[in-house]
């Protein structure tokens, strides 16, 4: 049975006429058309039944062009704007991108990704995207390997394929937003393939012992501070595997001992923001939970931060510093100079999870990784399996004459 088209409203004393949603499909079953209001019953008084079905048969006519004129210009100003990104430059798209991804991704990241496309501007200059070419890459590639840092020197290859990588993560954005035909991968330098460089847990500890004797010996009340915030710094790296990012962003607040968690949250003072935002409730276990209740009793009321300058504001500004004075105390006690928040506590703390058998999907979830493939590349394997291999060995002589002894060299002084 064809559904009725026009009906009356005897609510509101209106003809009403219904249309398709699609004039191509037609009515769908068990779905409501558009409906629009055709006039009023007043607007027929006077007309015969003949008059009136004719009146409303026009109207409805009429309503239903106008939906056809309404969708024509709908299609025409749609290919008209899929037409108009086809001819965005790089400029014009990444200005499109920096707004997304400002919503998305925190702002250091946001301006790493903007020294990449300022890069390749300096190389190709600002040309339409969709007119990129692999001949534009090349130019890119040679542009990096020749310029010059601000500090002197020229970009590594990790640099280089770093910005070749983002470079390419920018293209695929225009191609999935339809300002580019077709998608490009990009061929970007070889990088030899770098084991991750740790400490071993005996290390830590002595880097521990260090610093709480800076606090002891040292009597400058700012150096004394820098010193007590390091090692509130080290206790909650080397128990948590937490970035320096969070330690140093992280309030008071957010510190539950009573549920013993620490909450890693967005702190907008700062304009930080918590990459992933996987697992951030991270857990406190009993030498962390023995340490922060004593902390946080000294606290001064007016203290806000983790690491806080004494006045409630954070006791760095800039991150990196807390990383310079913690690579300082590291070189004091003979470790080896690498990061000493990624490398040196986390990828350390990581890998000596994993050597001890805990499951991996606990180390990736504390790690705040979003793969298992992830948390391997912390894993410093040829130290452990070179370990293991050394150990090997002894076991393989347990039990033999200890040939070592080399009982047949005569000792010295022996008269002949």
């Amino acid at each position: 049975m064809a559904r009725k088209s026009i009906f009356f409203d005897d609510k509101r004393n209106t003809y009403v006429g219904e249309f398709p949603r699609d004039a191509l499909v037609g009515f769908e079953k068990d779905r409501r058309g558009i409906r629009r209001t055709l006039c009023k019953q007043r607007d027929l008084v006077g007309l015969t039944e003949i008059q009136i079905n004719q009146h409303l048969s026009n109207l409805y006519s009429i309503k239903q062009q106008e939906f056809s004129n309404e969708k024509s210009h709908k299609e025409a100003a749609k290919k008209q704007a899929k037409r108009q990104k086809k001819t965005y430059t790089i400029r014009q798209a990444n200005k499109l991108w920096m707004a997304e991804m400002k919503v998305t991704r925190a702002k250091k990241t946001v301006g790493q990704y903007q020294n990449t496309i300022d890069y390749y501007l300096d190389a190709n200059g600002n040309h339409v995207v969709n007119d990129f070419t692999l001949d534009h890459s090349t130019e890119f590639w040679n542009h990096l390997q020749t310029r010059e840092k601000q500090g002197g020197g020229f970009f590594s290859l990790e640099n280089q394929a770093t910005h070749i990588r983002k470079f390419n993560t920018f293209l695929n954005w225009c191609y999935d937003h339809e300002i580019m035909d077709r998608m490009h991968r990009l061929k970007r330098p070889k990088v030899p393939k770098r084991d991750m460089q740790t400490y071993d847990v005996e290390e830590l500890l002595r880097l521990g012992q260090h610093i709480q004797t800076k606090i002891i010996e040292t009597t400058d009340t700012a150096r004394k501070r820098g010193y007590i915030n390091i090692f509130r710094a080290f206790m909650l790296a080397t128990n948590t595997a937490l970035r320096l990012g969070p330690i140093w962003a992280l309030k008071i607040d957010n510190i539950e001992l009573d549920k013993r968690l620490v909450q890693i949250r967005d702190n907008k003072e700062l304009d930080w923001q918590n990459k992933g935002v996987k697992w951030p409730d991270k857990p406190i276990n009993e030498d962390l939970y023995n340490f922060l209740v004593k902390d946080l009793a000294l606290r001064d009321p007016q203290e806000r931060y983790f690491l806080d300058n004494g006045k409630g504001k954070p006791w760095r500004a800039d991150r990196s510093d807390i990383s310079k004075w913690m690579s300082t105390l590291c070189q004091d006690i003979g470790l080896a100079k690498i990061k000493p928040f990624h490398w040196g506590m986390r990828a350390t703390i990581i890998t000596e999870l994993l050597t001890r058998g805990v499951d991996v999907h606990a180390v990736q979830k504390l790690a705040d990784h979003e793969s298992i493939e992830t948390t391997m590349l912390y894993f410093n394997d040829r130290k452990v399996q070179q370990r293991r291999a050394s150990d090997a060995i002894l076991n393989a002589f347990s039990g033999v004459e200890n040939v070592t002894k080399m009982s047949h060299v005569p000792e010295k002084n022996t008269p002949h």
